[in-house]
Order: structure tokens, then sequence, then C-alpha cells
């Protein structure tokens, strides 16, 4: 018997065939569920108990997922009382498909679907999930007289005291959208029967749709017999090329044939993997001539929520709490500071203030990925107007160090990855992060938003540490490739 399919499933499928018939034959082959994936469905959780109270008179069907035909028997009875505006998480089952529906508002000649995301946009893979949702929707007889996405309207501004879910939420109209893909649906859905019916894993070859709407759990098993250099590392590669290469039989980046057209990045890229050796750029030494003493190198952690947390900032606004600063002068010292607000509240001010009391008022601040220091810079000098002059100051002495490894080196070991935890192992592997309590920006940021809500000051002290020493190491980091490159280009 095929397994019934949720909307959910049936998004993995219009993504890729396979990860569905894995999603349900072999779930074991799946890498775990990581904190930021967990902390972005509890951000989803939490959108969507704020969007219900946009229709304070709605009501809510409980339950767990696998209790549905109660949900679909209790909808079925608030869908027949006149009283009822909205219903939230209604259940419905046909041709095959299971869905809870976010938000069900009674309208004018039958209902408003409403698919609620925490997303800042209405996308692409928005109009399946909702087509899908109407697919079922009007096969068990019920009127859908218009289809929207309730999603984060990010030029939101937290006045800090009251959340206002009413102007956090925006909701757009996809109804057109949604009733040009009702088409495809059906035809969709006998595909994704025909996949779970199979015995054996269909064999369907990785690609574009590996990371694309999502990064697939499955990768990794699938990618088991890929080559080291694939083709799929070269950066920029585009749909075309990769799909004329793979027709041509070509996995191997070293195989890639002569003529075929590269950008210089990526023959670049292959002459290193033909040749085995390390590339250095003859420009490197005047590359980094910009550097000028006293050098700073700096990075921040920050956070960036869904749900605004303090007065003045807007949904995924990144909001700096710590930096770290280690200056090289000329004479061949090095010393380091940093900074972690942990006092509660806004740390924006603290930020700035300690951060301008600790740099030198020449010479570079070097950065990795220097974008992202660059933002968090303009965003404090928004924030806080009396200190825009020496902020604004800062963005003109950046050097990106991103942008010298990128123009200037490249080992085979990087795989087309410029990022700095692919670049430390492979040109500073005395700083790996494999020995500290943190190893990743984007948990440093959950851990420093667990550490003001922990009641336990030992532990508030555990992870104060292990957030200092993170942001340490990846500035030190950056001054070892600094030092590392300077020797390259001598």
């Amino acid at each position: 018997m095929v397994p019934l399919l949720s909307k959910s499933k049936f998004q993995l499928g219009l993504q890729c065939l396979r990860r569905l018939w894995l999603e349900v034959h072999r779930p074991e082959l799946a890498l775990p569920l990581d904190p930021v994936a967990e902390a972005r469905f509890a951000t989803g959780r939490q959108v969507g108990e704020l969007a219900r109270q946009c229709f304070p008179a709605g009501v809510l069907i409980e339950g767990a997922y696998y209790e549905h035909d109660q949900a679909t028997a209790r909808t079925a009875e608030l869908l027949a009382d006149a009283g009822v505006p909205a219903i939230f998480e209604a259940g419905f089952t046909h041709d095959g498909v299971r869905v809870r529906v976010d938000v069900l508002e009674r309208g004018l000649s039958g209902w408003r679907l409403i698919e609620v995301k925490s997303s800042g946009s209405l996308k692409e893979e928005h109009i399946p999930d909702l087509a899908v949702q109407h697919h079922v929707l009007a096969g068990c007889g019920v009127a859908v007289e218009s289809d929207h996405l309730m999603r984060i309207d990010t030029s939101y501004v937290y006045d800090g005291e009251h959340l206002d879910p009413n102007h956090l939420l925006a909701v757009d109209d996809a109804t057109d959208a949604v009733s040009t893909a009702l088409g495809d649906i059906p035809a969709a859905l006998a595909q994704q029967r025909q996949i779970l019916a199979l015995t054996d894993e269909p064999r369907i070859e990785p690609g574009f749709q590996c990371t694309s709407p999502w990064d697939c759990p499955f990768t990794a098993h699938c990618m088991s017999g890929k080559p080291k250099h694939w083709i799929r590392r070269l950066p920029r590669i585009s749909r075309a090329a990769f799909d004329s290469l793979r027709e041509r039989g070509v996995q191997d980046i070293a195989d890639i044939p002569d003529d075929f057209p590269l950008q210089p990045l990526q023959r670049r890229i292959q002459d290193v993997v033909r040749s085995g050796k390390a590339w250095v750029s003859p420009d490197l030494r005047d590359e980094l001539a910009r550097i000028r003493y006293p050098i700073q190198f700096l990075d921040f952690e920050t956070i960036n929520p869904a749900i605004p947390l303090y007065a003045g900032t807007r949904p995924y606004e990144k909001v700096p709490f710590q930096w770290s600063l280690y200056t090289a002068s000329q004479n061949g010292s090095i010393t380091h500071r940093g900074f972690l607000f942990d006092q509660g509240g806004d740390p924006r001010r603290a930020v700035a203030d300690s951060l301008l009391n600790a740099l030198e008022e020449a010479g570079s601040i070097v950065a990795y990925n220097a974008s992202f220091e660059i933002g968090v810079i303009s965003g404090l000098a928004d924030a806080l107007p009396d200190l825009a002059d020496p902020l604004c100051t800062l963005p003109t002495r950046i050097v990106d160090l991103l942008a010298t490894v990128r123009q200037c080196y490249y080992h085979a070991d990087l795989l087309g990855s410029f990022s700095l935890k692919q670049l430390v192992p492979v040109l500073v592997p005395d700083c790996a992060y494999d020995d500290l309590g943190i190893q990743d920006g984007s948990i440093a940021s959950l851990e420093y938003l667990r550490m003001t809500a922990e009641p336990d000051p030992q532990e508030r002290q555990r992870i104060r540490h292990d957030l200092l020493e993170y942001c340490k190491r990846d500035t030190w980091a950056m001054v070892r490739i600094w030092q590392e490159l300077t020797t390259l280009a001598e």
C-alpha cells in the first residue's frame, strides 16, 4: 500500500523524487536535524502562534499529526458552524494526501486558504504548497475563494513594548499563481505515488536540487559515489553547464574538456586539481600591500531573530552582541581585545562604544567576507545617530581578506569553497575549531540567546566562555591566514 502524502512530503517530492522515497522508506539515512534547523522550525511555530492572534475568534484544532482522523472530524463540525470565522490546523484528506491548513478564514462566498511562513517574502516554492492544499480542500467539497501567504513584514519596526502581529505579519494574495499551478497537481501526485510504490531506491543523480530550495539531509548518501572533485563543486557553475557536462559523462573537474567554456576562476580550479599543486598569484604581494599597519583583524557575532527583540529593530535585522579584535603592529607585536554583551537587553550601544574605543585611528581593518562587517557597522550607525560619524568612517578602512584569497590563492582541498571554515584546515590547520565548545557562527547566535535566558549562573558562565573563545579563534584564524599569505608572497 502506497503511504499517504502530506503537504510537506509533496514539497520534498517536487524538490527531488529520490529524497521523497528516502524520507518515507529510508529515513535513517538522513543526517540528524541540527540545532539551527530545529531553531528554524521553532521560529515557524512561533510565527504560526502569532498569526492566530490576527483572527481573535478563530478556533484551533488540537491534536498531534497522527491524530488526523480526529482533526478531520472536528474540522467538519467547525465548517458547518456559521459562527466560526476561522479555523486553525483544519484537517482534510483527499487523493492520497493529508493536509492541516494553517488558517482557514470564512469569506464572502467560501473560505480563504492562508499558509503561514516565517519567510520575509512570497517565494516560488510557496505556490505548490498552497496549490496542493487547495486541491485537497476542493476535493473535499470546500469552496476555496482565494489563496494567501501570511509572512513576516521585514519593514516592521518593533517599538520595544508591544509586538503587534497585525503589523508584523503581511498577507500576499497568491490566488492567480495558485490557479495556474493547480493544473499540475494531479500529475505530480501520480508521479510521487508511483515513486513511493517502488521497492528499490530510485537512481536519480545528485544535482542542483540537492540544495534548492532546501538543503537535503540525504546529500551525503546520494553523493557517496561521486569523485572528490565533482563538477558541482565548481563555483558558480550554471545549471546548463552542469547538465551539459553530465550528459557527456563528465563527473570529475579534472576531466572537463579543454574546449569546454569555463570562467577564469573555474579554469584555475581545474588546473590546480589536475596538477595537484596549490596556486599562488604573482599579484599576491601587491594585494597584501594594501593592508596598512597597525592592522586590526575584526570579527562580529550577531543574532538576526525573525521576531525582533529590541526597540527600533526589524525582523531578521543583524544585531551584534560580540566582537573580537587582534591588532598587529609594525614592530611585530600582536595583541587581542574582545567584548561580549552579557547584561541583558539591547547590546548595540555597548558593542559600538566598546569597539570605537578599541580601534586605532589609522591603519587597516581586516575582515573575512567584509560585506558582513560593513553591514553590521552600517546598522549600528543607523541605530545610533550620535555615533554615526565615527562609525561611518570605518568601512573606508576595511580590507576583505576573502577577496584576497579568492583572487590570489587556491588549493585543491578547498573543494570549490573559500569559506573560512574550509580554508582554515587547508592553509592554517593549527587554527582548527574542533577543540571548542562552539564551532560555528549560527550555533554562536543560538547559544547567545540561550545564555540571555539561562537562569543557572554556572551555565551562563560556560556559554560566555565558549562564545569568547569561538569569536577569538575566528579572528586569530584571520591573523594566521594573513601571515601564511605573506610568507607565500615572499
